[in-house]
């Protein structure tokens, strides 16, 4: 795809995007072209859009830094906002990082259809798997959640960090609150004092006899 910007003296102001015209001299004569201060009768249903037709992705930039990424997936396409250091990795589908991250301390999508909603140096691995902001969290289960805060780890499938901090829920559909809460046990409910010291981790009881 290329990107040209008409001169003032061609008589328009005009942000011309064009894939098959290797040729054009900036007069815009005959030529589509989308218009900085807007067009009018672009009608997607009439096959009008801004975008490409190949296997390549699509790039927004804001003082000349990528803000927004759009790449192709197999069975639907993944945006990449925020950090241009932001990334999915190969092969995963669907993702959506929609903001935050910083140079250094990226999101990063790691499972088709899973999200990072923002913050930075954030991590979605698996499939469905959702963090919704805060920093350095993990959510490396199916459909597993961190909501927030901080070095929190969700690993169990569908399990669930609420925030806080340093919390782990890895145990299957597990939840983990407040500050080193441990849900390691299928099912598990942990809610710790946020004046924990140490780890305040789930146990098995024994069976009766």
């Amino acid at each position: 795809m290329r990107v040209d910007l008409i001169s003032a003296n061609s008589g328009a102001n005009t942000l011309s995007v064009l894939l098959n015209e290797p040729q054009f001299n900036g007069s815009g004569a005959g030529l589509d072209v989308w218009k900085i201060a807007g067009n009018a009768g672009a009608n997607p249903t009439s096959g009008a859009f801004l975008g490409t037709t190949d296997n390549q992705p699509l790039e927004f930039k804001v003082h000349n830094t990528r803000a927004l990424r759009l790449e192709p997936g197999v069975s639907s396409p993944n945006v990449i906002g925020g950090s241009s250091d932001n990334v999915v990795s190969n092969g995963v589908s669907g993702a959506t990082i929609a903001g935050g991250g910083a140079s250094g301390f990226p999101n990063k999508v790691g499972g088709s259809d899973a999200t990072v909603s923002g913050g930075e140096n954030n991590t979605s691995s698996e499939l469905g798997a959702t963090v919704s902001g805060g920093a350095a969290n993990t959510s490396s289960g199916i459909d597993a959640t961190v909501s927030g805060g901080g070095r929190n780890t969700s690993s169990g499938v569908a399990a669930t960090v609420c925030g806080g901090g340093h919390n782990i829920a890895s145990g299957g559909l597990s939840f983990a609150a407040r500050q080193n809460a441990q849900a390691l046990h299928q099912g598990s409910f942990v809610w710790s004092d946020a004046n924990a010291i140490g780890s305040f981790a789930s146990t098995v009881l024994p069976r009766p006899r």
